[in-house]
């Protein structure tokens, strides 16, 4: 699993000269990893979200699911993120269901662990993954070039198949990357946001906030357009999120770069101390920040 890092460092950097003419050069940003990242919506207008576990990085952080691309994905960012999908939720999101000979479990764990290959796999009982025009881009996040780890991360949008029902329990990986999946309203997931309830990152603050703004838990078939709608208007935007200003209250401002969203601001609450990770709490219109 893959959670963007789009926040900057906030430690201090010095830096000193042994002579006058000597010159400080920084050093050359670590290439970005290609990566994808899955929003899945279900019939009755919820989205998946995975909780880390405690032991890693980003630890009970709320995301979608997605990693980075491995040489089975052929380059193709789109059987990325449906293959992390499978590894992390168990959910198989092809057109139709296996055959009740395939053993959904234990495809899982042998793609997870590199012993099976998932397209191989699927092919094997004449299976399709979701097309191209219904895994929709929605959005693509770069870490900033000061930070050791770095992460080209498409995101994509698509709807749960209807072969499977949200009713299912989503099985998760067994705790090797996550220790929780739950279906939640958008608006939901903001509240809980706010309030300090869940941890979401920029990536996961702005784009929950987008389909919230369209949907509403079991709504009607018109916020579904209206959602896709919103998904072509902004799918093409490249975000790259820099520290543009401090609210009175110590938020960061964070702007999404000259590619992205120049309409809005994402709002950064910094641990205490400088120690752990920032997390999302809201997205703002351009300018409302300095009001906060």
């Amino acid at each position: 699993m893959l959670i963007p890092r789009i926040f900057l460092n906030i430690r201090r950097c010095a830096y000193s000269t042994a002579t006058s003419t000597m010159a400080t050069s920084k050093p050359a940003a670590v290439p970005a990893r290609p990566s994808a990242s899955l929003i899945i919506v279900s019939p009755r207008n919820r989205i998946l979200l995975l909780q880390r576990t405690a032991h890693l990085s980003f630890a009970l952080a709320h995301v979608f699911p997605g990693g980075v691309l491995s040489s089975s994905d052929n380059g193709d960012a789109r059987v990325c993120a449906l293959r992390e999908t499978f590894e992390e939720t168990g959910l198989l999101l092809t057109t139709t269901a296996p055959p009740p000979s395939v053993s959904l479990a234990e495809a899982q764990v042998a793609v997870h662990s590199g012993q099976l290959d998932f397209q191989t796999w699927i092919k094997s009982w004449g299976g399709q993954l979701l097309p191209p025009f219904e895994v929709r881009p929605f959005t693509t996040w770069i870490t900033p070039p000061n930070l050791k780890r770095r992460y080209e991360s498409q995101m994509f949008i698509t709807t749960l198949p209807r072969w499977i029902s949200e009713d299912d329990v989503v099985a998760g990986d067994g705790g090797k990357e996550v220790v929780g999946a739950k279906w939640i309203a958008p608006r939901e997931a903001m509240r809980m946001a706010r309030n300090k309830e869940i941890v979401l990152f920029p990536p996961q603050m702005y784009l929950v906030n987008h389909v919230a703004e369209c949907l509403t838990e079991g709504g009607k078939d018109e916020e579904r357009q209206a959602l896709w709608e919103r998904v072509r208007e902004v799918g093409s935007y490249i975000c790259e999120p820099r520290r543009e200003g401090v609210t009175e209250d110590g938020a960061w401002v964070m702007g999404l770069g000259k590619r992205g969203d120049n309409s809005v601001n994402v709002l950064l609450e910094m641990p205490k101390g400088q120690v752990g990770e920032p997390r999302a709490v809201a997205v703002v219109k351009k300018g409302q920040a300095s009001k906060l």
